[in-house]
């Protein structure tokens, strides 16, 4: 998964020409933190802005357990309250359940946008989703 992540991120970063990120936060595992704090970096040295990337660690169902899958609302909002977030919060997809907007824990994603007041950006955790959902693209065409 993190060989095609970091294809499909170098791939979809080549086709971007010129974009903005502002100022954003992401969430995600313990596991996949470096890969993520590292990816937007990158996109942060390229295109500028401001990009907060947060490790959440689950004590829903113990911290043993590393995966993004398994984060819960609460430990998102426990772990990103008072935190500064920017403009937007980015969250995999891979965080709800199959259908709908809902966390394990059945908070929505919107209760958990109104209780950190931030909108929340849902993203596929894919490379590409990934720039594409960080980014802003500006004049690519």
């Amino acid at each position: 998964l993190v060989a095609s992540f970091k294809h499909d991120f170098a791939d979809a970063v080549a086709r971007v020409k010129k974009a903005e990120i502002g100022e954003c936060s992401i969430a995600t595992g313990v596991s996949a933190f470096p890969l993520i704090r590292e990816s937007a970096m990158r996109l942060v040295q390229q295109f500028g802005g401001k990009v907060h990337v947060y490790e959440i660690e689950n004590d829903f169902f113990g911290r043993t357990v590393t995966v993004a899958g398994l984060i819960t609302g609460r430990d998102l909002l426990a772990q990103l309250k008072g935190k500064p977030l920017g403009d937007r919060l980015l969250l995999p997809r891979v965080m709800l359940r199959e259908f709908g907007d809902v966390f394990l824990d059945n908070m929505t994603v919107s209760e958990l946008s109104a209780a950190l007041d931030v909108p929340v950006q849902i993203v596929a955790s894919d490379g590409e989703s990934f720039v594409f959902g960080l980014t802003k693209q500006v004049n690519n065409g």
